[in-house]
């Protein structure tokens, strides 16, 4: 029963880190989409003469512009 009762609890944390991780992610992932949006907005309201829009428009020098 206590073997039984220590596992259910290592499950149990390993769950909430699980879902703490999930979490994170997902609001990382909505952070990233508000940026994006603030940047495109910005831009478009700066016109075609935005440093952004300049800027985006440049060739990316390296990588895929992602975090690892």
């Amino acid at each position: 029963l206590a073997s039984e009762n220590k596992r259910l609890k290592t499950d149990l944390a390993a769950y909430a880190v699980s879902e703490s991780e999930a979490a994170s992610a997902a609001l990382r992932e909505q952070m990233s989409d508000l940026a994006a949006q603030v940047v495109a907005l910005t831009a478009k309201l700066d016109g075609p003469e935005s440093p952004i829009a300049k800027v985006l428009a440049a060739p990316n020098p390296g990588g895929s512009g992602e975090r690892s």
